[in-house]
């Protein structure tokens, strides 16, 4: 097993065994979560050596290696460079679905942080959108949330993610078009069905997304019914978001 400042270092095989390698969990909170990243402290001279040809294993580590050069410090932190960023794109189209859930959980990491540059390579993620593993649909849509109006070519395919047979996909793709802002507003129609969604989380993902697109939510009356839910989450967000739409 390689080791990395004395510290083993082995490939997860799940989000669970990445949660247990790293004592963090993997939760799903209203509209967001984000996996914990194992960190042997600073100092480390160099990622460990993988064998040849384990590029999986050597893009996770390159993510690691930002995680820890950012945390010791902003005057060291670098990004992704575009090796890096076609490396994980490379990664995005394996055969091996949890090779294409790490590559898409590093570049959601990426594009949440700023770290990296993947504004010329939209079109590879808006394809990544339609992947069988719903864990890499969700991921990327959340990416291209993260990304904003530069990505605003992917709305029509994150809209058509309200409509996945996962919730958080849904709740993920929610998130995703309050990201682009008002050139999401054809979305609101889509945004309002979600309130009669069974998933609580995508309940409150779409009223604070509504909040987020902004006056142009205004006819988006459901949010006033969304004041009732049973859940406390979607009224909390349903209130935010009727204050933002009324510049209140």
């Amino acid at each position: 097993t390689p080791t990395w400042c004395g510290t083993a270092f082995t490939r997860p095989t799940s989000a669970a065994a990445t949660a247990a390698s790293s004592g963090t969990s993997t939760t799903a909170g209203v509209g967001n979560h984000r996996r914990g990243f194992t960190t042997f402290g600073r100092g480390c001279p160099s990622p460990p050596d993988f064998p040849p040809g384990d590029t999986m294993n050597r893009a996770v580590c390159a993510v690691l290696v930002l995680v820890l050069v950012a945390a010791a410090g902003p005057a060291l932190a670098k990004k992704a460079d575009d090796a890096d960023v076609k490396e994980l794109l490379a990664n995005l189209k394996k055969p091996d679905p949890d090779d294409r859930r790490k590559a898409a959980e590093a570049i959601c990491e990426l594009c949440k942080d700023g770290d990296a540059d993947f504004g010329g390579v939209i079109p590879m993620l808006i394809d990544a959108l339609k992947d069988k593993d719903a864990i890499v649909r969700g991921e990327i849509a959340e990416s291209l949330g993260f990304i904003g109006p530069d990505a605003k070519a992917a709305i029509p395919a994150v809209r058509a993610l309200l409509k996945d047979p996962i919730p958080e996909v849904r709740s993920k793709a929610a998130f995703a078009l309050g990201g682009f802002g008002e050139d999401a507003k054809a979305a609101v129609p889509d945004l309002v069905k979600l309130f009669k969604d069974k998933d609580e989380r995508v309940r409150a993902e779409a009223a604070e997304v509504l909040g987020n697109i902004g006056p142009d939510s205004k006819d988006a009356v459901a949010l006033t019914a969304a004041l009732k839910d049973r859940n406390k989450d979607v009224r909390k967000n349903a209130a935010e978001a009727i204050k933002k739409i009324e510049g209140k």
